[in-house]
């Protein structure tokens, strides 16, 4: 399995590669999830192509944020850099890009980033589809899903398998935009959920950081087994924004429990940690050990481990095999033939053997010789010989052939082949908008959908459960060409999502609201008619041409996006935006309720966390994981008539009565007037977002 590290500068791709690793992942300055990085430019990049490949280690781009239409030149001129260096795969979260290498550049393998929020089998089966050679799947998985994903993926796995845990889904997380307008979305994440945030109204003390998981670590001689029984093809670990000493010994430590050994603990956990490290989402035990600071003892450790970790990579590892051929013929110069698996081939000629005087050379001399690769990164995979009777060469001279030969093998291993690179420019025209947006509504529950409601609104999606009560209902047969089935932030069975999508589809429901890649492909095999839900995070017109071409012909824009932005985007597929409702901010497998709060408090509408200015953030399970919401509610009935180029627009209820429900969708609908309660925002519509 490729142990592949994060170096977010050259001192880290050093202490990767001298560790062991097989890969890194980086990103250049601007277009990637860690822009806080130092990162690398076009020069250092390709330097760094070329002593990673002269070493046999890849280099992974990352390319992994969303991009608006302003950005598609520069994202076209990353791809370029690319295909210069001779990078081995890049990793990419928005389809805008996809299309892009897709057309630029189609030798260069794709990688589907974490932040697509694939984690499960048909999710990873639609990326096959579209042209991905890896998924990176969500952290949020267990053994067996990991293993039943890895047991029919037509394409590789990568997974995370030590550093840091994010509480939410990667790529469902608005918290740090909303906060202050630096998208995590686009690598700019100011990590809110690090701040102290406790349980409001818990009937049992927590450790005041609700959303500060420890970071993960399965660098253990066991799960390494288990993975590479999966099938897992990348062990992938985090930490771009840390020092070269942690990446120095997380790699040194994967590659000793890769090899059956177990790693030293504490100098790991001396290298980073929050208190100690978590395996709760693959084995399951979602507990409140999962949680976790950086205190000021974790700090101290650091710096103490320091020195020590310095010297870890302080040799080349020898992680290129070679084979030799050693011929000494009587009367012509000898020679050496260098090998690698990569198809290079280097030969040195040397002295001329002389008639042995004494002791003739023999094999096991040579193959003694020629074996001395201290130092270097290569190792011998396999020498072969051919030596006339009663000839002799020198320890010297045959030392020479071993250095002559492996400089020049080496100097053909650190030249770069470009990747061969063809500029498109993606046609879109000018999107044509309806007179009027059109009201829709998503609830959460039956009880929130009422006749008025339904008369207003021109379609109501709810998640399948609360769907299936409402068919049972007069007034949900009366209205089934009004009403939608939303599919599920996170459906980690998607067995049981298929299920409960065809049933609805028999009832006779034929759209279906999509959360991510899994229901595009599930949606379309069952005949639904599909509409792409804000969890999708389109930022950019290709985007929205993308999905249209996947059969998601309309589509809910990103939270994200201002209205600016909105106004200006282009291509034929009809789009929309979330109008009102309390934004969800994260959506997390470990609940941050469940230990100290309990589900029931929860299912009572009593479930929030709050944060130290004293807002109170409300959990809900409805959407198939725990939904962090925003303390204020998006409210725009007075201010719709600037958000310009939209189809139709969304009210999402949450925790609305049917009564207050209707109200507001008649304020929305012109009925009556809007109506500025407290505790309301405008989202991010009017807001610069980093």
């Amino acid at each position: 399995m490729e142990i592949l590290a994060p170096a977010g500068s050259e001192e880290s791709v050093l202490a990767a590669v001298r560790c062991g690793a097989n890969a890194v992942y980086l990103g250049l300055q601007g277009l990637n999830a860690r822009r806080g990085a130092r990162n690398f430019d076009e020069e250092t990049l390709c330097r760094t192509a070329s002593f990673c490949h002269e070493r046999g280690v890849k280099i992974h781009l990352t390319l992994n944020t969303l991009v608006f239409d302003r950005e598609m030149e520069e994202a076209r001129s990353v791809i370029r850099t690319a295909c210069a260096c001779a990078l081995d795969g890049v990793i990419v979260q928005d389809l805008a890009v996809l299309r892009l290498l897709r057309e630029c550049a189609p030798a260069l393998p794709v990688h589907a980033s974490t932040q697509m929020s694939v984690h499960n089998l048909e999710g990873v089966l639609q990326l096959a589809e579209m042209g991905f050679s890896r998924a990176v799947l969500a952290r949020e998985l267990s053994r067996s899903e990991i293993e039943h994903i890895c047991r029919h993926s037509p394409i590789e796995i990568e997974l995370f398998v030590h550093g840091a845990l994010c509480m939410s889904l990667s790529g469902q997380c608005t918290l740090s935009a909303m906060a202050g307008g630096r998208s995590g979305n686009r690598g700019m994440c100011a990590q809110p959920c690090r701040q102290r945030i406790t349980c409001a109204a818990s009937a049992k003390p927590d450790n005041g950081y609700a959303l500060s998981l420890r970071d993960m670590s399965l660098l253990t001689p066991e799960y390494m087994g288990q993975l590479r029984r999966a099938g897992v093809a990348s062990l992938k670990i985090e930490g771009r924004m840390k020092r070269p000493e942690y990446v120095a010994a997380a790699v040194t430590a994967a590659r000793e429990a890769l090899e059956g050994r177990n790693p030293d603990w504490q100098a790991l956990q001396s290298a980073f940690s929050r208190g100690g490290f978590t395996d709760g989402y693959y084995t399951g035990h979602l507990e409140r050990s999962m949680f976790g600071v950086r205190r000021q003892e974790d700090v101290r450790a650091t710096k103490e481990a320091l020195p020590a970790l310095q010297r870890l990579g302080q040799r080349e590892y020898p992680g290129v095999p070679v084979s030799m051929e050693l011929c000494l013929r009587e009367g012509e110069p000898s020679s050496l033939t260098v090998r690698d698996r990569e198809g290079h081939t280097a030969v040195a000629l040397g002295d001329t053997p002389a008639p042995a005087q004494n002791r003739p050379t023999t094999r096991e001399d040579a193959c003694k010789a020629l074996g001395k690769l201290g130092g270097t990164y290569y190792t011998i995979g396999d020498i072969s010989t051919e030596i006339d009777d009663k000839l002799m060469v020198p320890l010297s001279s045959l030392n020479a052939l071993r250095r002559s030969a492996l400089q020049e093998l080496s100097e053909q291993r650190r030249q770069l082949a470009p990747i061969p690179f063809q500029d498109w420019t993606p046609p879109l025209p000018r999107h044509r908008t309806k007179d009027k947006p059109a009201l829709r509504v998503c609830a959460l529950s039956a009880g929130q959908v009422t006749p008025g409601l339904l008369k207003l609104c021109e379609l109501c999606a709810l998640p399948p459960r609360a769907l299936r009560t409402l068919l049972e209902s007069p007034l949900g047969q009366e209205n089934l060409h009004k009403l939608a089935v939303r599919q599920p932030i996170v459906s980690f069975d998607d067995g049981e999502l298929r299920r409960e999508l065809s049933a609805l589809r028999e009832l006779g429901v034929e759209r279906l609201l999509v959360s991510g890649l899994a229901g595009v492909r599930l949606g379309k095999a069952l005949g639904f008619t599909l509409i792409g839900d804000a969890s999708l995070n389109i930022t950019n017109s290709r985007a929205l041409e993308e999905y249209r071409e996947l059969g998601v012909g309309e589509s809910t824009l990103s939270i994200e996006l201002m209205a600016l932005r909105i106004a200006g985007l282009g291509g034929e597929a009809a789009r929309g935006i979330v109008a009102y409702g309390r934004l969800p901010l994260m959506t997390m497998r470990a609940c941050p309720l469940r230990e100290t709060l309990g589900c029931r408090r929860c299912r009572e509408g009593t479930g929030a966390l709050r944060d130290r200015q004293g807002h109170a953030f409300p959990v809900c399970c409805a959407m198939g994981a725990a939904q962090l919401f925003n303390s204020e509610t998006l409210y725009l009935a007075d201010r719709m008539g600037e958000i310009q180029n939209i189809d139709f627009y969304w009210l999402s209820f949450t925790f609305e009565s049917g009564a207050e429900a209707l109200q507001i969708a008649r304020e929305y609908a012109g009925e009556a007037p809007a109506d500025m309660r407290g505790g309301v925002t405008r989202g991010l519509y009017f807001r610069k977002v980093l």
